[in-house]
């Protein structure tokens, strides 16, 4: 029998870097993958180095390219899955932007990372790497998942949905979660999958339809967060208008945004009078002008999965997004833009549910963390 081929996608980051104070990229992607031979043993590797930079440095564009390159993979016969080593300042930006730009999957895609440079934890770097092959080739998942420690010690990995992932330690090992503190399963050595995966909507099926690749984007988003208690003065309604840079690069920053995302640490369900008048003020300015927002809940609490957004937010076509983590809702909006200029539309897309990016409606009781004593 044949063996299975897996392509690996590099674009620097943590893992190439050199373990000195600069952190500066090292090692290109072959030279990378080559200091792991294990690799080898589970299948053929055709190593494709996407770019070598820093993932703070990542943009907008850099999300269609990776994407583009993935899809090529996934287009072709002889390749059973796709791995893409990425850096994890901004990996969850990345992970919601490729499950929104690539559908109808018939292989893996699995992200994987590093919390140090490979060089200074080999153990930590190979079990990463080598998992995220092992997922590509033997678990069986049509999907986009990240591979990262499921310890502090990196004795075992857990794979994370794409749309759910996010980042929540700048020094853990196992320095990813999900928003609702799901995992799609356990690697160690086999696939211990969860019964979340299992049995709700995500099926480990074949796609009935042909992959689609939809990498538009519109820029000209921005944000405005709202944190009762706490005085922001006129930046919230800046953010309203003008993008930040940081979120959403852009070559050019205009005074006309499409759309933005609120957040708020409370529940959202009487926002506007617990504002100042000015924010509240501008929140319903921009409503009223015809822009898309989607309202968040930075504090994570279940409360505005059953009372929803301010009736006034609502009314005026505010899209209520729950506990949607705040920085996948920005790069949804951003996609969400870039395939329609029709904004009701983008307002029913934004509150469309694609991959499970968007919390239930009401609060699971059920769906409780899976560990790997269970």
């Amino acid at each position: 029998m044949a063996r299975k081929k897996v392509a690996i996608l590099t674009c620097g980051g943590t893992p190439a870097m050199s373990p000195n104070p600069t952190l500066k990229v090292k090692y290109n992607g072959p030279e990378l993958i080559n200091k792991f031979p294990s690799l080898e043993t589970l299948a053929d590797l055709e190593v494709d180095e996407v770019f070598s930079k820093d993932s703070s440095e990542m943009k907008p564009q850099d999300w269609q390219i990776i994407t583009e390159r993935a899809h090529h993979y996934v287009m072709r016969d002889d390749i059973s899955g796709i791995v893409v080593i990425h850096g994890t300042d901004t990996m969850e930006d990345t992970l919601m932007a490729v499950a929104l730009m690539i559908r109808n999957l018939n292989k893996p895609i699995v992200f994987t990372g590093t919390q140090v440079p490979a060089e200074q934890d080999m153990h930590h770097a190979e079990k990463h790497f080598y998992d995220s092959v092992l997922t590509a080739v033997n678990s069986g998942i049509n999907d986009i998942v990240l591979c990262f420690s499921g310890d502090e010690t990196s004795t075992f990995t857990n794979l994370y949905r794409a749309s759910t992932a996010f980042k929540f330690s700048t020094h853990k090992y196992d320095a990813f979660r999900s928003w609702d503190g799901s995992i799609v399963a356990i690697v160690d050595g086999k696939f211990k999958f969860s019964p979340q995966y299992n049995s709700h909507q995500y099926k480990i099926t074949k796609p009935t339809e042909f992959p689609l690749l939809k990498t538009n984007l519109e820029l000209n988003v921005g944000y405005a967060n709202v944190v009762i208690g706490t005085d922001y003065g006129e930046q919230i309604i800046s953010n309203i208008i003008t993008p930040r840079e940081e979120v959403i690069p852009q070559d050019k920053v205009t005074p006309r945004n499409r759309g933005y995302i609120l957040g708020t640490n409370t529940d959202g369900y009487d926002l506007l009078s617990h504002t100042r008048d000015a924010e509240a003020k501008a929140t319903l300015k921009a409503l009223e002008a015809g822009l898309v927002v989607g309202v968040v809940s930075n504090d994570g609490s279940p409360v505005i999965l059953a009372n929803g957004i301010d009736i006034q937010l609502r009314e005026k076509g505010a899209v209520p997004l729950g506990r949607m983590n705040f920085r996948k809702a920005l790069v949804k909006l951003s996609w969400v833009l870039g395939q329609t200029q029709d904004n009701e539309e983008a307002r029913r897309m934004l509150a469309y549910d694609y991959c499970g990016e968007i919390p239930p409606n009401s609060f699971d009781t059920e769906m409780k963390p899976f560990h790997h004593t269970d």
